[in-house]
């Protein structure tokens, strides 16, 4: 997708995509209790399955083995 937007168009869609993933977010977060399984796909490209430690405001914490990983709602 390309175009001649204005500086006004393109803060409005980015205001809109942060919104979504808000949404996104708290729909994830809602259904997650502690003991659940996840999985994620970490910043070395591998997918690493967990289990829900805490849920925060913006992270959910995730043990991996002895590894604790703060992960964005989004990405479970």
């Amino acid at each position: 997708m390309y175009g001649d937007f204005t500086n006004e168009q393109l803060n409005g869609i980015g205001m809109a995509i942060k919104y979504r993933r808000n949404q996104i977010a708290k729909a994830v977060k809602s259904g997650l209790t502690i003991g659940d399984k996840v999985s994620f796909v970490g910043r070395d490209g591998r997918k690493q399955i967990g289990a829900v430690n805490k849920v925060n405001r913006k992270f959910v914490l995730v043990s991996v083995g002895a590894t604790r990983w703060r992960v964005p709602a989004s990405m479970l």
